[in-house]
């Protein structure tokens, strides 16, 4: 495309480009605008769309054909002067139009936030390594022991002694407010407890403690004042509880026929060294992560940047809808997860303030490091990592890798978080290699 660009830098992180567009590009384009026009007009003594240019002119005005033209015409002019000055927007841009229709000539100044410059500190000689991920002998106990309670048998107490704190009781309850009127959905038979777990009302569970097979008892309970059935919140209530059955928890025994029954392992000592390996993996890829986050804030910590004011608005935007989206999910409002967590809108508001603040500063960083070490994603790496996401789905894998591709921000997504996984990799091999050089002096003669 024929054009001129030029910027000029405004503040705050905005640039003005002024473009101008030369007569053979406005010709094209317009000859486009009349082609797509004519074959929705009629005109009198020509066949729909046979019209000639200048005749449809005349008879719609060469303004309609201009409105027409202009759309994509600034577009492409827009999106090719992008390209010509390396700019970088990160926001839709404001244009302002100049077009001279006696010339053939289409001006504009188009004024766009773009990527602010980023100082990155030298993340080429920090020296991070992972934590050593040892695995304990007490570990591999505590991993066998949960295998135990996986496989425990909830067994009927058959000695006739009283429920115990840890037992599970079987047991009919109705429940009352204090005036004697009974709880909506406040009773319930043949219900499953386990003593000491929490799961009813305080107070209830340890009115049970002491309690036998077919015994009655009215037990005193009191709502919480934050409860979820505001005519039930902070009122006094009585349970009246019998107690049907208590059952208590039986752990198998830890030997061979328990490895054997646990999974294909031929003896205890055979699982046991299978859960250590698993805990071994499981404790390195931890400490990965965790030396791989450590290393990004580094690096973060280290880059100066100004953050644009836009940006870190629209990621604060982001972090309430999913915050208000998990909450939907879970059943609360805004309100009751205030309430509960002890908190208020402004300091909510400033917590999601900081964190879109370092996520934005992350993004840019990050962005800053790839380009510094000329990382791009290719097409061939593109398709593997798309396929990857799509094998992740099993059966819904073409579905998944249908609507990838057919989605051109799917697309970009998905490049930009493999661009990101793979700059945190080189930050990674570089810290490894700096962690593994001598340290400059070291080891020389005082």
């Amino acid at each position: 495309m024929s054009l001129n660009a030029t910027i000029e830098r405004l503040d705050n992180h905005r640039v003005a480009l002024k473009v101008e567009v030369g007569p053979e590009v406005v010709d094209r384009a317009l000859d486009r605008a009349y082609r797509r026009l004519v074959r929705r007009v009629t005109i009198p003594g020509f066949r729909k769309g046979k019209a000639p240019r200048s005749i449809f002119e005349r008879f719609v005005g060469r303004a309609a054909l201009w409105d027409e033209a202009m759309d994509e015409m600034v577009a492409d002019a827009y999106l090719q002067a992008v390209r010509e000055t390396g700019i970088e927007p990160i926001d839709q841009p404001k244009i302002d139009l100049q077009p001279d229709y006696d010339a053939n000539r289409v001006a504009f100044r188009a004024e766009v936030l773009v990527k602010p410059e980023v100082q990155l500190g030298d993340y080429r000689s920090l020296r991070l390594e992972p934590e050593p991920a040892a695995v304990s002998e007490e570990d591999v106990d505590e991993a066998l022991e949960r295998l135990r309670e996986q496989r425990a048998e909830l067994v009927a107490v058959e000695d006739g002694r009283p429920v115990q704190p840890g037992d599970f009781v079987v047991i009919d309850f109705q429940g009352r407010l204090a005036d004697g009127t009974p709880i909506e959905r406040g009773a319930a038979e043949g219900y499953l407890v386990e003593i000491g777990a929490g799961q009813l009302l305080e107070g209830i569970e340890d009115g049970i403690v002491g309690m036998r097979v077919d015994e009655t008892k009215d037990i005193p309970a009191k709502f919480p004042e934050d409860y979820g059935v505001d005519e039930l919140a902070g009122k006094e209530a009585v349970f009246s509880v019998t107690v049907r059955e208590i059952k208590e928890r039986r752990l198998p025994e830890l030997n061979d026929d328990f490895a054997r029954e646990a999974g294909p392992y031929a003896s205890l000592e055979e699982l046991r060294a299978e859960l250590k390996n698993s805990l071994e993996r499981s404790a390195r890829e931890r400490a990965e992560r965790e030396f791989r986050d450590r290393l990004v804030e580094r690096v973060v910590e280290e880059a100066s940047v100004d953050l644009p004011e836009a940006l870190v608005e629209r990621r604060l935007a982001q972090l309430r809808a999913s915050l208000e989206r998990r909450l939907a999910e879970r059943g609360l409002t805004l309100e009751a997860y205030l309430k509960a967590s002890e908190t208020t809108p402004e300091a909510l508001e400033a917590d999601l303030r900081r964190q879109a603040e370092r996520d934005v500063k992350t993004d840019l960083v990050l962005d800053a490091v790839a380009k510094a070490e000329g990382i791009e994603v290719g097409e061939n790496e593109l398709r593997e990592e798309v396929e990857r996401i799509a094998r992740s789905y099993g059966s819904s894998a073409a579905q998944v890798r249908r609507l990838i591709l057919q989605n051109p921000d799917n697309v970009a997504d998905v490049r930009a978080s493999l661009r990101v996984r793979r700059t945190v990799d080189r930050l990674a091999e570089l810290a490894r290699a700096a962690a593994a050089a001598p340290e400059e002096g070291a080891g020389q003669p005082a």
